[in-house]
């Protein structure tokens, strides 16, 4: 999951919403689009609330984008990660407490906010 472009705005509170990857063959939970973090079992994953999970550090190229420091891509609104996780019907959306914003921008029509760190809510489906 990329940027489409940059983008600064405010950002009002340390809530969102990330949406995830169910593992087909190993029924792991992964970033949306790679397999960035750790994989962990959904029951794990599920069970993790008061675990926070920090992203690599490094600069995000892509040929076409202006770079910007990777993080978790956390959406403003559920509706913007419901709208993206609909598009392919193994996504997971999770509501996320966040914490270190390292870019804001937009990602399709939707406002996102990458961020180092974030600590997984109880679960929802798409």
């Amino acid at each position: 999951m990329c940027l489409d472009k940059l983008e600064k705005f405010e950002v009002e509170g340390d809530y969102g919403y990330k949406v995830f990857r169910r593992g087909f063959e190993d029924n792991c939970l992964y970033g949306a689009d790679i397999a960035i973090d750790i994989p962990r079992s959904i029951d794990k994953w599920l069970r993790s609330k008061d675990i926070w999970y920090e992203h690599d550090t490094f600069i995000t190229t892509e040929w076409d984008k202006q770079p910007y420091p990777a993080g978790f891509h956390v959406f403003v609104t559920e509706e913007g990660a419901v709208i993206w996780a609909e598009t392919r019907s193994t996504d997971v959306v999770r509501k996320v407490q966040f914490r270190g914003i390292v870019a804001t921008g937009i990602q399709g029509t939707r406002r996102v906010i990458v961020v180092s760190e974030i600590r997984i809510l109880p679960e929802r489906e798409v």
